[in-house]
């Protein structure tokens, strides 16, 4: 489902004043703030899949604690879906660069979760480095 931009918007108001308009700078988040779209298979998603209408790249956004909790065939079959129909040119795979075990990890991970089965591109990692904290993020990821 594409959460919708006031949910968005009620949920990034609280950090915005953090960043300003530094933010747009950070593909990934620019992707969720300007004329994106961002979706979750369901409440409790393990990854958030986003775009922005100006750039033909997707952006995959998670955490290493709820990678490490593999994801569902339903969950993993819509992100393939999802991707499958964006065709996108890169496959982006971002956490916060404060979640250390998943810049260390984050090939593990791709592997133990099934997500590196959603695309046959090769999932290109980073980190964002905004005032949002894992938790805040894991808020947004279970609506």
């Amino acid at each position: 489902m594409q959460i919708e931009q006031d949910v968005i918007d009620a949920w990034i108001a609280a950090h915005a004043g953090k960043q300003g308009d530094q933010w747009p700078s950070q593909r990934t988040l620019r992707a969720i703030l300007r004329d994106g779209e961002l979706h979750r298979h369901e409440e409790d998603a393990h990854v958030l899949v986003c775009r922005s209408a100006a750039d033909a790249d997707a952006h995959l956004i998670t955490t290493a604690r709820k990678l490490a909790e593999e994801l569902s065939e339903a969950e993993l079959k819509f992100i393939k879906a999802t991707l499958a129909a964006w065709k996108p040119k890169t496959v982006w795979l971002a956490w916060l660069q404060r979640d250390v075990r998943m810049g260390r990890e984050h090939e593990v991970l791709l592997d133990s979760s099934g997500l590196r089965t959603v695309t046959r591109k090769k999932i290109s990692g980073w980190a964002i480095s905004v005032g949002v904290t894992m938790a805040d993020l894991e808020a947004l990821m279970a609506g």
